[in-house]
């Protein structure tokens, strides 16, 4: 028998490479998916992959990089809603504005009532002042904590790298 484990990650946020751009081998590594899977081609798992262990305790449900010559567009929101809706805990990394893809996926997660781990990076007093959190993400942020407010955590960052490590640091905690 399988066993079940205890967390249930979705990963959320722009992915941090671009397949069509030439430093892309560079900079699959470096997305915080990539760190917390330890191997940077798993996150191009086969469409059929159902959960990547981190852990004892914890597995990774997605998302994976999907490109449409596999799925359609229809196909690939639809695998990531079900992602969301298996996971238990959904993690987001935003650290400047979001896709509209990672906001839908913030707030679905948010309307689902899923424990919302959000680690967003902190901008200059001067450079975003429409919140008090000063991130080009305030909006979807506090929409989760307004209509999710016991499952949305805040987690402040420095810079990607301070996410990187944050992220890693909790996942490590459970």
């Amino acid at each position: 028998m399988t066993p079940t484990p205890q967390y249930i990650l979705f990963c959320g946020g722009a992915f941090r490479f671009d397949r069509r751009r030439p430093d892309c081998r560079e900079m699959i590594p470096k997305d915080y998916r990539s760190v917390l899977l330890r191997d940077p081609g798993l996150l191009f798992a086969d469409i059929d992959t159902d959960l990547t262990w981190l852990n004892k305790r914890v597995a990774y449900v997605g998302p994976y990089f999907f490109t449409t010559d596999k799925l359609s567009g229809e196909q690939i929101i639809l695998r990531e809603k079900e992602m969301i809706e298996r996971c238990t805990d959904a993690i987001f990394l935003l650290d400047g504005p979001a896709c509209p893809g990672s906001v839908t996926e913030l707030v679905e997660a948010a309307a689902m009532g899923k424990n919302l781990h959000l680690f967003y990076v902190q901008k200059g007093d001067d450079d975003e002042i429409e919140s008090a959190l000063h991130t080009p993400c305030w909006y979807p942020i506090l929409y989760s904590r307004l209509t999710n407010a016991d499952h949305t955590h805040l987690y402040r960052c420095t810079d990607y790298d301070d996410a990187v490590n944050k992220i890693v640091e909790w996942e490590g905690s459970l």
